[in-house]
């Protein structure tokens, strides 16, 4: 049959590079087990494991059929059609464990899966997964923890592993996200949690608004090492941040080719830096070394052009400035961890990415057009696919006739002038924009997946025709 002829073509590389690793593997994670004293994992966990046998077989090949429908709920994502792939993705999962014969109210994965840790901006799912479990939503267990060394973020893996158990895994950790695995291993896109299954954006939108209406937005989730912030402390005071002094912390995404919709140029920030420093506060921007270089400003720290290691300084700023500067990068998920509150920069996506963060933060989107150079309005981009939920699909965003313009130098340097006002009266706690109500009647109509704030100064300036 057609179907069965392409999934054993496409799995025999899977058998090929994977079986003498996956051996190796569960070597090395029964051994770290013991070696820990680790003992308390579920029997029904283990039992549970299927074949490892990655070729098609009538034992495994609903697993398979799984693998290969969930391969095309990217597709969804990635054409804009986000609600539809979580709906999908969901039908999924619950078939999985009717599959494996599991019980949906009391089954729950033991360990984490290998995608948690390997981007920076996964740290901050794997924050509001541990507050998940705090608020009830998820069962409270001590899960494990895979380690590859392959961290996006050293000190940020340090700071969260401390709640979890940490197995290492010399040999890799792929094999985790093959469909055997997944009602052993939580994976980062469908967690399990009480009630059902939800998508890791659907859970991070329940905690954080959740907490937005208990007043504890402003708190830490977690807590970076007491040593690694007084080391930090010192090294950054010999590039040129005076000691104990307050500073901004900045990260501006640049990249070429077909995503580069999530990328900006770095001068449309100069304004707003200078404006932060004018004001006694210091800038320390974090990035890449290839990233483009910020001609010497008096202020500014721009880790990316110094001589050293810069990434060991990247916990410390994202987690100790008065407020972030961020883009539609990992980095602008991470200060809400540790209680900064964030201006999210050049927005694209609205209506996925624009999640609850901690009170304070702010969004700035990038205004799209027609091809008739009409603006669209915040309704047309939430019933948009591509404009409002797709940023990496491009080529079909230009096949449509849509465009989109960045961030004004101005309008950044209002929504900077905005956060810094708050920072200076702690007005976090108590405002309320005043196009709440238009908004959330435009987010009722669509039912967007996130429900972040707009920086007000962005709206006093477009609401005759982002808001009609």
């Amino acid at each position: 049959m057609k179907f069965d002829n392409r999934i054993r073509d496409d799995f025999y590389i899977f058998r090929s590079k994977f079986r003498r690793r996956i051996a190796s593997t569960f070597l090395s994670f029964g051994l770290s087990i013991l070696d820990r004293n680790l003992t308390k994992v579920p029997n029904e966990i283990l039992h549970r494991i299927p074949d490892l046998n990655l070729s098609i077989t009538k034992k495994n090949r609903g697993l398979f059929e799984l693998f290969y429908r969930n391969e095309a709920t990217a597709k969804l994502w990635f054409d804009g059609e986000c609600k539809k792939a979580i709906i999908a993705q969901k039908d999924i999962f619950s078939e999985l464990y009717e599959h494996l014969g599991l019980n949906n109210n009391s089954h729950f994965p033991t360990f984490m899966s290998s995608n948690w840790t390997n981007r920076i901006g996964h740290f901050s799912y794997l924050g509001v997964y541990l507050k998940a479990q705090e608020m009830k939503l998820i069962p409270e267990q001590k899960r494990f923890l895979l380690r590859n060394n392959r961290e996006a973020n050293l000190d940020l893996f340090k700071s969260v592993s401390k709640h979890f158990h940490v197995i290492d895994f010399a040999s890799g950790t792929d094999w985790t996200e093959l469909p055997n695995f997944w009602h052993t291993f939580e994976r980062l896109d469908i967690v399990k949690t009480n009630q059902d299954f939800m998508h890791i954006y659907e859970l991070f939108e329940k905690v954080m608004s959740t907490r937005k209406i208990l007043g504890e937005g402003n708190k830490p989730i977690l807590t970076l090492d007491s040593e690694y912030i007084l080391h930090s402390s010192n090294v950054i005071e010999n590039l040129g941040l005076p000691k104990d002094s307050k500073f901004v912390g900045l990260h501006i995404r640049e990249a070429n080719g077909s995503r580069n919709l999530r990328s900006q140029p770095i001068n449309s920030y100069i304004p707003a830096i200078n404006f932060i420093i004018a004001k006694g506060y210091s800038v320390v921007r974090i990035g890449d070394r290839d990233v483009t270089k910020f001609p010497p400003m008096k202020g500014l720290i721009d880790l990316p052009a110094s001589n050293v290691l810069t990434n060991t300084l990247d916990a410390f700023v994202l987690g100790k400035s008065s407020f972030f500067i961020g883009t539609n990068s990992g980095p602008a998920n991470i200060p809400m961890l540790y209680g900064v509150p964030t201006l999210h920069t050049n927005s694209t996506s609205i209506g996925k990415n624009m999640l609850t963060f901690n009170q304070g933060s702010k969004y700035l989107p990038k205004v799209f057009y027609t091809k008739n150079n009409r603006k669209l309005s915040l309704s047309e981009l939430l019933e948009s696919p591509i404009a409002g939920y797709s940023e990496h699909n491009r080529d079909q965003m230009l096949k449509a006739g849509l465009k989109f313009e960045n961030n004004s130098p101005e309008d950044i340097l209002d929504g900077v002038k905005e956060m810094m006002e708050q920072e200076e009266k702690d007005l976090r706690q108590s405002e309320v924009s005043t196009f709440e109500k238009s908004i959330n009647e435009i987010r009722e109509e669509f039912k967007p997946i996130g429900y972040g704030d707009f920086s007000n100064s962005f709206l006093e300036k477009n609401a005759d025709w982002f808001l009609v």
